[in-house]
């Protein structure tokens, strides 16, 4: 479980990244040793944020593969009236011993991944879990749940050329999946 412990100012502008093969990747600042948190299926989907190690800073974040596409979605969320502005700086917490001294934590959930008609994507990581906060960071907002803990992803104003990169490999890991020729990694 990745949970939020507090808020820092950012100090790095997101950078999406179009790589061959993968949907959205986002990377804040320069490389530095990260430790990770992961969600997915084992066979089918995965999703990963990077933290600084020292700090928990939030650094990375990077959908290797979905689970579950709803294309032209209007899910909406409720505006919780608590908003920070910041980047997340997170501990990462194994459900099962309750502890947060791991450098790689994966958890087996389906996420979904939603595509709006307008310039945003969502990714809700714990659809049971209701938002009760946001952090906004640039173009980039995080959904938090009661505990703290990252439910949900949302990127918007997406450019053309972004939108596009996503559109195109989500449908062709798809595409891949059907044919029984893609996992995970």
């Amino acid at each position: 479980m990745l949970k939020v412990s507090n808020c820092a100012v950012p100090t790095f502008p997101e950078n999406f990244i179009a790589e061959y093969g993968i949907p959205l990747k986002i990377r804040w600042g320069p490389w530095v040793p990260l430790d990770y948190w992961s969600v997915g299926h084992p066979k089918y989907s995965l999703i990963e944020f990077g933290l600084e190690r020292k700090s928990g800073l939030l650094r990375s974040i990077t959908i290797v593969s979905p689970h579950k596409v709803v294309k032209n979605s209007e899910l909406s969320f409720p505006n919780p009236k608590t908003t920070e502005a910041g980047m997340p700086v997170c501990k990462i917490y194994d459900e099962n011993s309750h502890t947060s001294n791991y450098s790689y934590v994966e958890e087996t959930y389906d996420f979904e991944i939603h595509l709006y008609d307008e310039n945003k994507i969502c990714v809700i990581v714990y659809p049971f879990k209701k938002i009760s906060s946001w952090i906004s960071s640039g173009r980039v907002r995080f959904g938090l749940s009661q505990d703290r803990s990252v439910c949900l992803l949302f990127v918007e104003n997406l450019s053309q050329a972004e939108k596009y990169h996503i559109n195109t490999t989500i449908d062709t890991i798809l595409e891949q999946r059907l044919k029984g020729g893609v996992s995970r990694r």
